[in-house]
């Protein structure tokens, strides 16, 4: 199992959804993200976004999905950049997944506490991409 993430600008919104249609990911979330780069301070997500102290109005697009449907998707993605030739391509990423607990939200938090559910052997990436992704939501 992996966790494909797709960042783009709005406007490539419904490209992406073809291509994770197409990559057999049938299930999956899309959320606003407003993408600042401050060029004066260390970020984690260096190259994320363009230079400068611009705003871009983003989607951030993800899925939980099969180690084939994600690497089908990259090679989308890739090829979706190739084809465009635009100044704002779509960036992909794959997280491996490690553990997956399959239990209610309620069931999750009262066992789980957030501080010790990322102890259960998450990657450092997917452990900030969970992070962010529950930042968003709560």
């Amino acid at each position: 199992m992996k966790f494909f993430i797709v960042t783009c600008l709005k406007e490539y919104n419904d490209d992406v959804c073809k291509i994770f249609k197409e990559a057999k990911i049938n299930v999956f979330s899309t959320t606003d993200v407003i993408g600042v780069k401050d060029n004066d301070s260390i970020n984690l997500l260096e190259e994320w976004f363009a230079s400068g102290d611009e705003k871009f109005d983003s989607l951030f697009t993800f899925s939980f999905t099969a180690d084939e449907n994600a690497e089908h998707g990259m090679e989308l993605i890739k090829k979706y950049n190739q084809e465009t030739g635009t100044n704002f391509p779509v960036r992909a990423f794959i997280v491996p997944v490690e553990i997956k607990i399959a239990m209610s939200s309620a069931s999750l938090s009262e066992d789980f506490p957030l501080s010790k559910s990322f102890s259960l052997g998450l990657s450092s990436s997917a452990q900030f991409f969970m992070v962010r992704f529950l930042e968003l939501f709560s």
